[in-house]
C-alpha cells in the first residue's frame, strides 16, 4: 500500500498506490450534505485549530490573548458587567441555540479572533446575523450567516474567561427570514470595513458553492464552477492558506492567474491537465511553472492551435525531463537553466559591441518572456507543435534538456 511521503523541498507527495489523493479528499467541502453544512460553535473552533499544522501555537496565541483580556479589562472580569453591554441593543438569543453554516462563512482566521478578544471593544461588537434554518428532520434553528469571528470570540470570552454555558448566555442577533442564495449574496456583498474581509480564494469558493447549492445563473458563479471542475477531474485544488495545505498534493498555491477572470476557462483546464499529466497531480504546483505554464497554453489558445489531452500530453512528457530522474518537472531547475542561456546570448550580443554599449544581464526582468521562449525552443526540439510568438533572445540547442 502506498502512503504520503515527503520529498527535499519538505512538500507531502502521493505514491502511487490504493490512497485516497488529498485533492479527492480536500474537494469534498463542496459537497452539499447536511455534515458539510452546520456545526456548533464549539466544533467550528476545534476544526479550524485541527486545520493547523501548528496546533499547539494556535491554542497558545487564543490562551495568550484571553489572559490579556483578564488583565486589560477587569471591568469586564465580571460577567453581569461585560453580557450587560449588549442588553437591549437588539434581538437576542441564547448563544446554544446558534449555529454556524459553514458552506456560508469562510474558514475564520484564529489570529484575527485573537487580535479581537486583545483590542476588545465592546461598542464595536454588531449582533450576529442569524436565519432560522429547517434541517431534514424538520428542527429550526437559528443559523449563523454572517459574523462568526465575532460569535466565536463572545464564545471563548464567555467559556474560557466567565467559565460559562453556552445555554447560559444571550447574544445579540439579527434574526431574518431568507434564503440561503439570499444570505450569500447579502454576505458576498457586505465585505468592507471592519470585518474580517473575503479574500480572493474565499470569494471564488463562496461562487463554487452558489452554482453548485442554488444552481446560481450569475456569470461569475457559472465560470468558478467550471475552473473548480477543471481542478477536481485533476485532483488539484485552490490552496486556501488559512487550512494548514499549501504543502499538500494537488495543491494549486500560486493563485493569480487561476482567478485572473481575463484568462480563458480553457487555459486553466489544459493547465490542470498538463499538472495531472506530469506527475499524476502528487505534489503542490506554485512558482515559475504555474505562471509559465498558464502563459503558454494561453497563447496556444489565443493562437487557435488545436489542443486537446494528447497534445497536452506530449508537453508535459517533455517537461518530466526537467527533473533529476526525468520523471518530473522542476521549475527552479528550469529557470537556471534559462538564465544560463540568455547569459550566454547576452554575452555573445556584447562581444561585437564596445564596453560602453554593453547591454546588462538582468534574468528576472521579462522573466516571463525569457522562460516562454526556452520552453516553447525546447518542445520545437522534440517535434511539438507550439504558438506563433516572438522570440525573446536565441537559445542555443546545447542549453535545451
Amino acid at each position: 500500500m502506498a502512503h504520503p511521503m515527503k520529498n527535499v523541498m519538505g512538500f507531502q507527495v502521493m505514491t502511487n498506490g490504493e490512497d485516497t489523493h488529498y485533492a479527492q479528499q480536500r474537494n469534498k467541502i463542496f459537497e452539499n450534505t447536511v455534515e458539510n453544512t452546520v456545526s456548533t460553535i464549539n466544533e467550528r473552533i476545534e476544526y479550524v485549530y485541527n486545520l493547523s499544522e501548528s496546533n499547539a501555537r494556535l491554542r497558545n496565541v487564543m490562551e495568550d490573548s484571553l489572559l490579556e483580556f483578564e488583565c486589560k479589562f477587569p471591568e469586564f472580569l465580571n460577567p453581569e458587567v461585560f453580557w450587560g453591554k449588549f442588553k437591549g441593543l437588539s434581538l437576542e438569543a441564547l448563544m446554544s441555540n446558534v449555529i454556524i453554516h459553514t458552506r456560508l462563512q469562510r474558514i475564520p482566521t484564529m489570529e484575527a479572533i485573537a487580535e479581537y478578544i486583545r483590542e476588545f471593544c465592546w461598542y464595536k461588537v454588531q449582533p450576529i446575523k442569524v436565519f432560522v434554518w429547517t434541517d431534514p428532520q424538520g428542527k429550526e434553528h437559528l443559523v449563523c450567516w454572517d459574523g462568526q469571528h465575532t460569535l466565536m470570540m463572545l464564545y471563548l470570552i464567555g467559556t474560557q474567561v466567565h467559565k460559562l454555558n453556552s445555554n447560559e448566555i444571550t447574544i445579540p442577533v439579527n434574526i431574518r427570514r431568507m434564503t440561503i442564495e439570499e444570505a450569500r449574496d447579502a454576505l458576498m456583498s457586505e465585505n468592507g470595513e471592519g470585518r474580517t474581509v473575503f479574500d480572493p480564494v474565499d470569494m471564488h469558493e463562496q461562487k463554487v458553492l452558489a452554482y453548485r447549492d442554488t444552481n446560481s445563473q450569475v456569470p461569475s458563479h457559472v465560470l468558478a464552477d467550471a475552473l473548480q471542475t477543471h481542478l477536481e477531474d485533476n485532483m488539484m485544488f485552490l490552496g486556501n492558506p488559512r487550512r494548514g495545505e499549501m504543502n499538500k498534493p494537488g495543491c494549486l498555491t500560486r493563485h493569480e492567474e487561476f482567478l485572473d477572470e481575463r484568462n480563458p476557462v480553457e487555459v486553466t483546464k489544459y493547465f490542470a491537465q498538463w499538472c495531472f499529466s506530469v506527475n499524476k497531480s502528487n505534489r503542490p504546483f506554485q512558482g515559475v511553472e504555474v505562471s509559465m505554464m498558464y502563459h503558454f497554453f494561453k497563447e496556444c489558445v489565443e493562437s487557435n492551435m488545436t489542443v486537446d489531452r494528447r497534445y497536452v500530453k506530449q508537453v508535459a512528457m517533455a517537461c518530466r525531463n526537467v527533473g533529476d530522474n526525468k520523471d518530473d518537472f522542476d521549475g527552479i531547475r528550469f529557470f537556471t537553466r534559462v538564465k544560463t542561456a540568455y547569459k550566454k546570448h547576452i554575452d555573445y550580443l556584447n562581444a561585437k559591441k564596445p564596453v560602453e554599449e554593453h547591454l546588462p544581464f538582468n534574468p528576472d526582468r521579462d522573466k516571463r518572456e525569457k522562460l516562454f521562449t526556452f520552453l516553447c525552443a525546447m518542445l520545437e526540439s522534440k517535434g511539438i507543435d507550439v504558438p506563433t510568438h516572438h522570440k525573446f533572445f536565441t537559445v542555443d540547442d546545447k542549453d535545451l534538456f
